[in-house]
């Protein structure tokens, strides 16, 4: 499995659609948090980059609760 077998995109719903290849595996609401999770997928991420991404995950997250 490479992060090249998955793809994220607009569902018609207006969510965001997370894919391993043609298979729909989980949607999200926000942008954002799938932006989160397609970085989380790339290999070789330091400690430092970890961390953004969750702490970028967790805003994500407060933000679309709070529409």
């Amino acid at each position: 499995m490479s992060s090249s077998d998955y793809r994220f995109q607009q569902t018609e719903d207006g969510r965001w659609g997370i894919y391993f290849q043609e298979r729909l595996l989980a949607t999200v609401g926000n942008y954002d948090v799938c932006k989160s999770i397609k970085q989380l997928r790339c290999a070789n991420l330091s400690a430092e980059d970890s961390s953004k991404i969750v702490i970028a995950y967790k805003r994500a997250i407060d933000k679309s609760l709070t529409i």
